[in-house]
């Protein structure tokens, strides 16, 4: 009896040795493309992933770029952009957030710490936006949220509940179908928004594919990134004094050029998504 409870005990440690897999962490680039994704490693940079199904569960001190048929955050990052058919945000993310989807979701564990823009044909949002947030969609409800700054909602059906707080001011257009709490008074009518469901669903698959192309070409090229930043960091410890105040000058010099580059570019229509990636 005392041998079987021992082999007993042997197997469940095994078991429980086995199931235990520790989280790795990158402290470069990380890219990856899969049809199911489930990352839980932690980024110390930024990250670009794309899958069919992709569940981000990981704490990304960088950008995370995220793509896929159906996309979930519910890790931390300070920057966040999602692009996806059907798109589920939780977790925190410390600065800004841009989500594009069919459906788009914020839950109530969303923690939303600076601005947020959002497009979708079907948005909900909960939880807690600490700032501005901007909304591009067909509907829009918006309940138990927290919100700190200003909102600006470009859609033809809004629902927000007696939950919601804004304490910024709230901006729809003036013939929007809408359903909101009276508790919200800090209330601003936009300009009617056109009601030509192909025009406006031009518009909104426009800027779903403005930014879904700019995830698909930045998680592309990443492909290729880390052997670049291996051969980057092969040849830092080569550099002198005079190498690194030479590098030092051409790096603020472009500091200043990008930038400027990149606002002219967003004047072009066609420039945006290039302007984006060079910012």
């Amino acid at each position: 009896m005392k041998r079987l409870i021992k082999f007993m005990m042997i197997l469940m440690l095994c078991f429980c040795s086995l199931s235990i897999v520790s989280a790795k962490t990158f402290d470069h680039f990380y890219a990856k493309a899969d049809d199911d994704i489930v990352f839980d490693d932690s980024v110390n940079g930024s990250s670009a992933l794309a899958g069919d199904s992709l569940t981000s569960k990981s704490k990304v001190n960088g950008v995370n770029f995220l793509a896929g048929n159906r996309v979930e955050h519910t890790g931390e990052s300070d920057y966040l952009v999602v692009a996806g058919n059907s798109v589920f945000v939780g977790g925190v993310v410390l600065n800004d957030v841009v989500v594009a989807g069919n459906v788009v979701s914020l839950n109530d564990e969303a923690d939303l710490q600076r601005d947020a823009i959002i497009l979708g044909a079907d948005v909900e949002i909960k939880g807690t936006l600490n700032r501005d947030v901007v909304v591009y969609g067909s509907r829009v409800t918006i309940k138990r949220a927290n919100i700190g700054g200003n909102v600006r909602i470009y859609a033809e059906d809004i629902i927000i509940d007696d939950d919601t707080v804004i304490k910024g001011m709230l901006y729809y257009p003036k013939n929007a179908e809408t359903s909101i709490s009276s508790k919200i008074t800090n209330i601003t009518k936009t300009d009617s928004l056109e009601r030509e469901d192909d025009d406006f669903l031009v518009m909104l698959i426009s800027k779903l594919w403005s930014f879904m192309s700019i995830i698909l070409i930045f998680a592309v090229l990443t492909l290729l990134i880390p052997s670049m930043f291996e051969k980057i960091n092969n040849r830092y410890g080569q550099i002198s004094f005079n190498k690194g105040t030479e590098m030092l000058a051409k790096g603020l010099i472009f500091l200043i050029v990008i930038p400027v580059i990149a606002l002219i570019l967003l004047i072009i229509p066609f420039g945006v998504p290039l302007s984006l990636i060079m910012l």
